[in-house]
């Protein structure tokens, strides 16, 4: 949220970006469960993840189109409505080309990562059922490796971030390996200090990762590599620092509560910054990097975040008095 809202002091925000979005993937194979086929696993996913992607985006759809109703043409409603379906930051790569076509132009870029999700399930659940040793669920994440240099050329962005799945599933397949042979429960502080000293020399030798966009560093085809590296060690680090964090109860509590949240957190955060953004610029002319700036953009954050888990709630409520409501008439 911060690196969509004011950013990070210092230049350290590459250590966060670099691999956030990686940690997603990560931790949906870490608590991967057997139980279903891959057909059904896909199924369930489509059915949730892939509802929520299109009740969100023309949620925000609706309430961009309200914001902006003086200037409303056409042209906006027929790219927003395509930016939606074709899910991809732009369609043309890398993003500098000009001139580009952006897609995501309802606040909604956070959801790519949703449909990139969806793609990635379709490779990891065939692969984590078919190949159950060691050695296969590596060569599972080499092939992924492979497809993702392959793809990293090609001058266009595919429909929902597919160019970027194969890089989500390999990331999931090291998720799943980690849990499986309990790496985590072994590692101890010290494992975790020295993986994230070497995240840190890493991040600062390759800056410029945003898997969003398919940027993978400044060393060509090296970065590549580096990208997994990396987003694997900021993984265990950030996992590290939240088993920390969770030896405090009531910390715990917060965090848990808030991560039951992530899904409409990620869809509407931006909308409520950009909102926030514009009602302050009515008051105040705020200067970048000034210490008005960075009070402004805490608010701005803990405020976006409050919105959301209200309306979460809100909606949860919603939902479940409509849920009685059809067993009582089912019933009667």
């Amino acid at each position: 949220m911060f690196s969509h809202g004011c950013g990070f002091p210092f230049g350290i925000g590459r250590f966060f970006t670099a691999s956030y979005m990686p940690l997603f993937f990560v931790l949906s194979g870490y608590t991967y469960r057997e139980g279903r086929t891959p057909g059904q696993s896909v199924k369930r996913r489509f059915n949730t993840i892939g509802t929520k992607y299109f009740i969100y985006s023309f949620c925000l759809l609706l309430m961009s189109c309200i914001v902006r109703i003086r200037s409303l043409d056409a042209t906006y409603l027929l790219n927003a409505v395509v930016g939606i379906f074709y899910s991809s930051n732009n369609l043309y790569y890398p993003r500098s080309v000009e001139p580009n076509i952006s897609f995501f132009t309802v606040q909604n870029g956070p959801l790519w990562y949703l449909t990139c999700f969806l793609i990635s399930c379709v490779i990891f659940y065939p692969a984590i059922y078919k190949f159950k040793s060691l050695v296969g669920k590596i060569g599972s994440i080499v092939a992924c490796v492979g497809i993702t240099i392959l793809l990293s050329g090609i001058p266009i962005r595919l429909p929902w971030s597919a160019d970027m799945a194969f890089a989500g599933a390999a990331f999931m397949i090291f998720g799943t390996m980690l849990a499986e042979n309990g790496i985590v429960t072994k590692m101890r502080w010290y494992h975790f200090v020295a993986v994230f000293a070497a995240y840190v020399v890493l991040c600062t030798c390759n800056p410029g990762i945003a898997m969003s966009v398919r940027e993978f560093g400044e060393h060509g085809l090296l970065s590549i590599f580096l990208f997994f590296v990396i987003g694997g060690m900021g993984s265990l680090t950030y996992i590290g620092v939240s088993k920390c964090l969770c030896e405090l109860p009531a910390l715990k509590k917060v965090l848990s509560y808030i991560g039951k949240h992530t899904l409409p957190i990620l869809g509407f955060h931006v909308f409520i910054l950009v909102c926030w953004d514009k009602v302050i610029s009515h008051f105040v002319t705020i200067e970048s990097g000034t210490a008005l700036y960075w009070i402004n953009g805490v608010l701005q954050v803990a405020f976006a975040l409050v919105v959301c888990l209200i309306g979460s709630r809100c909606f949860a409520i919603v939902k479940n008095k409509l849920e009685e409501g059809k067993l009582g008439k089912s019933s009667n």
